[in-house]
């Protein structure tokens, strides 16, 4: 029994809560005991040279000793337990190697498998000023049953992937704060301050580089950035990535996380959360399951990924969005897959936590309660969202590839409030003062990235509660928007159709009039239909459509790189009918010297004649002067099937002087451009009159569940 001795400042929930008796969420308050008989406490040292108006205090570091007389020449690790101790007062501010706990270069300490050798059990670790718990290339720790609380820095720190066969149970980590001082430019040796832009500027709970560790049934509240932050090691850093064992992240519990409105430079806010670029090995796959988020500003759960991914049996509520899950828009075919089964998604319960001024709702009396979007410019470091990021939602559908199953939606309802902005694009047919919502959603992430097609929900039930005031929601982006205009979210038992009610496959699509162009079996939605089933989309039988992705690299010529890559569709080949479609160049790889441009777009079957899927391409540099490339690659990815043709038009330098390769064989056999039309074989080429004419018919790999298809064309100026 808890007994308090004055009235508590913020709510603090104390039951659980069920859903249609079926689904039960837990977001009780944690109560934590950080006294212990046993204290470890620091006192201030004020007379640190190079640390002005620090927190300087002392640390407990523990490493191997200096006498290497024993075999194999190497100085022997100590023996470290902690049992039911409390530590206080503890690390240096800002300081590298500084930290109340640090377990530092011990080699492997649970080699047996009794895990005696190394462990921190029962104890707290608090108002503490450089992180909590660190282990630095060392594995088999046991740190189990801790409380850490009110850090600077991260609570729970692996320092390096060397980090592994940890167990990591039943542990709290409450608060962590970013450092309030600035290092020294010129640090003495006593300091060796971490420079300002570390990853200490995201504290989080628990920092984990490596996620071959035991990680389980552990809880993570109030992070300035992340509950959980994982972070394998980048491509940039490793081609291949080998974990030293299956990683195990199940029972855990991330909530309340995020900072407030008006620090600096962002607004973060993730239960879980991993955003490294990671190519796992191919035979390996995480594994996050029975992870419960909620009330985290930002997402529940962000996780990127090259590799596999499974998220199974996890709950999300209370969340401004409860799950992203990103590959990375320039892949190969074979990267990135998330499964996504057996989940739960809750946009609002009836714990309405702390309503606070800074909601901006305080002058609406039907919302009192706390909500995630504080703000309607709200950022996250240095990324840019449409207005309407404020969405209310389930899952954030990204690049792909993406497959959910077996999960339930509920609790998704619009809201109105107090008006977050004035209504700057006049196209956007919401009024400002709605909070609106839905089960699925676009990123809302302002981005050029590639959109993988077979984004799909796939036959196992997916169940949307009458709770759910519309199962998808697609929002209007700007110019610069391709995700937004481009995504696709594939139904293969016609689960989400609002409209025909036949339940068969097909396609759920943005109002963007390119991906449905000459189809008239596409169904649109209505427009102003605030409170609707369904807002500003496209539903498109299966049957009545095929799409695929094109993905074109154009190397610069004299210095110059295209940044705009204009399409449109042109069955008649006039040059003057069909849609256009503005697709932008991918500014992280313009960063990196290479135009890249990826667009989803209709195909057509292995026909001779009726070329619907005939596409015109024209390449600008500043958006407004044409380009001629001498050296471009084109990848035509993700088909639904062999055979699937695409006829592809497009400017170049000197077509007398054009050559084409590619992963097939291109004949070129025609003196004019209607025999290249009407010939019926699947890859040809043929130039004339400053344009290069393409036709590439999709081909399989060996899996075509992630493969894709794999066919490219390099087309180039021979000197």
């Amino acid at each position: 029994m808890l007994f308090v001795g004055q009235e508590f400042d913020y709510v603090h929930w104390g039951r659980k809560l069920y859903y249609n008796t079926s689904y039960e969420i837990d977001e009780r308050a944690e109560v934590a005991v950080l006294t212990r008989n046993v204290v470890v406490m620091g006192e201030n040292r004020p007379e640190a040279v190079g640390v002005p108006n620090a927190n300087f205090y002392p640390h407990l570091l523990f490493q191997k000793g200096t006498d290497t007389s024993n075999p194999p020449n190497e100085a022997a690790a100590p023996t470290i337990r902690f049992c039911a101790v409390e530590f206080t007062l503890l690390g240096t501010e800002r300081a590298m190697g500084r930290y109340p706990i640090h377990f530092h270069l011990l080699g492997d300490r649970n080699v047996d498998g009794n895990w005696k050798k190394a462990f921190v059990v029962n104890c707290s670790v608090h108002d503490v000023f450089n992180r909590g718990i660190v282990v630095h290339e060392t594995q088999g720790v046991r740190i189990e049953n801790n409380v850490v609380y009110n850090t600077v820095g991260h609570a729970y720190y692996f320092e390096d992937p060397y980090v592994a066969r940890c167990m990591v149970k039943k542990n709290l980590g409450l608060v962590t704060h970013r450092a309030d001082v600035t290092a020294p430019d010129d640090p003495p040796d006593a300091c060796n301050c971490i420079p300002a832009d570390t990853f200490d500027g995201k504290p989080s709970v628990f920092y984990v580089p490596n996620p071959s560790n035991e990680v389980e049934d552990n809880v993570a509240a109030g992070a300035f950035f992340a509950g959980f932050y994982f972070e394998p090691p980048n491509v940039q850093q490793l081609a291949v990535w080998t974990p030293d064992g299956p990683m195990t992240f199940t029972g855990n519990v991330a909530h309340s996380c995020g900072d407030y409105p008006d620090a600096d430079p962002g607004n973060g806010g993730f239960g879980v959360y991993q955003d490294t670029v990671n190519r796992l090995n191919s035979n390996y796959t995480q594994v996050f399951e029975d992870t419960l988020t909620y009330k985290c500003r930002w997402h529940g759960m962000w996780i990127r990924s090259l590799g596999k991914v499974e998220i199974q049996d996890s709950k999300f509520a209370d969340n401004r969005s409860g799950l992203y899950p990103a590959t990375v828009g320039d892949r190969e075919p074979g990267d990135g897959y998330f499964k996504i089964s057996g989940c739960v998604f809750i946009g609002e319960t009836i714990n309405k936590g702390d309503y606070e001024e800074w909601n901006d709702y305080e002058d609406n009396p039907t919302v009192l309660r706390s909500l995630p979007q504080t703000k309607f410019d709200m950022t996250n470091f240095d990324e840019t969202h449409e207005e309407r990021w404020d969405i209310l939602c389930g899952i954030e559908m990204y690049d792909g590839y993406n497959e959910i199953s077996d999960c339930s939606f509920l609790a998704f309802q619009d809201m109105q409030i107090e008006s977050l902005h004035p209504q700057v694009d006049p196209g956007e047919p919401f009024t400002p003062d709605w909070r609106l919502s839905g089960a699925f959603c676009q990123v809302s992430k302002a981005s050029a990235w590639a959109v993988d097609p077979r984004n799909q929900i796939s036959m196992a039930p997916v169940l949307f509660d009458t709770t759910v005031k519309r199962k998808v929601y697609m929002r209007n982006g700007g110019a610069d928007s391709e995700q937004i205009h481009n995504t696709l979210v594939y139904d293969v038992a016609g689960q989400i159709d609002p409209w025909s009610g036949s339940n068969d496959p097909g396609y759920y699509l943005p109002k963007n009039p390119f991906l449905v162009d000459g189809n008239a079996a596409a169904i649109a939605s209505a427009d102003n239909v605030l409170g609707g089933e369904s807002l500003n989309g496209y539903w498109v039988p299966d049957a009545a459509v095929a799409y695929a992705q094109l993905y074109v690299k154009a190397s610069p010529s004299a210095g110059v790189l295209p940044d705009l890559m204009r399409i449109r569709r042109d069955p008649t080949r006039s040059g003057g009918t069909g849609v256009t479609y503005d697709c932008h160049a991918i500014p992280e790889q313009l960063d990196l010297n290479s135009s890249e441009f990826a667009v989803n777009l209709q195909t057509s079957e292995a026909l001779p004649s009726g070329k619907l899927a005939y596409y015109s391409f024209d390449l600008f540099s500043q958006g407004t002067t044409a380009f001629l490339p001498k050296d471009i690659t084109i990848n035509y990815y993700f088909a639904e099937a062999a055979g699937e043709v695409l006829y592809v038009e497009l400017p170049f330098a000197n077509t007398a002087q054009a050559q084409v390769a590619g992963s097939e064989t291109f004949v070129n056999e025609f003196t004019t451009l209607d025999q290249f039309l009407a010939d019926s074989r699947p890859n040809l080429w043929y130039a004339q009159g400053g344009r290069v004419y393409l036709k590439m018919t999709s081909a399989f790999g060996q899996n075509t569940q992630f493969d894709g298809t794999e066919v490219w064309a390099r087309v180039v100026l021979v000197p």
